[in-house]
């Protein structure tokens, strides 16, 4: 008992304090793995203490459902996401001047100038151009 809350001490006050408070020394996307990791390593202690009580081979059983989230998380989110900027990274690469996209915010617009990797020159209109980073490039319009 005292190592289950010992560990959720040092996995909780240590790593989820930082995530509430608005000077964290953290970017977001690093708190969210953070606080997986937290949660995962709660799992793995309560996984450890009902070693000890029940035996070897039940540990391995309590661990298959956390298995298991880990797995569908995998299959439902992150290699969604990787594809999804695998794809975008490819449409990126491809533009020229005269290719016609759609913005993120719905603008159809022809693509003027590639000034480097993160920023296009685009026209929306006759004698318009904005400046535009590559994210808010949604699709190509055929």
């Amino acid at each position: 008992m005292n190592l289950r809350i010992l560990c959720f001490e040092s996995c909780c006050f240590r790593t989820l304090v930082p995530m509430t408070s608005s000077k964290s020394i953290f970017s977001p996307s690093r708190r969210r793995w953070v606080f997986c990791v937290s949660v995962a390593s709660i799992f793995l202690v309560e996984t450890a203490v009902a070693a000890e009580t029940k035996g070897g081979a039940a540990s391995l059983l309590s661990m298959l459902p956390l298995v298991g989230i880990v797995g569908i998380w995998y299959l439902m989110v992150l290699r969604p996401k990787v594809t999804e900027e695998r794809n975008h990274n490819k449409l990126v690469s491809e533009l020229a001047p005269g290719t016609k996209i759609l913005l993120s915010s719905g603008i159809y617009g022809v693509v003027a100038a590639v000034k480097d990797d993160k920023l296009v020159e685009v026209e929306i209109a006759k004698n318009v151009v904005v400046e535009t980073s590559t994210d808010y490039i949604e699709s190509k319009v055929a």
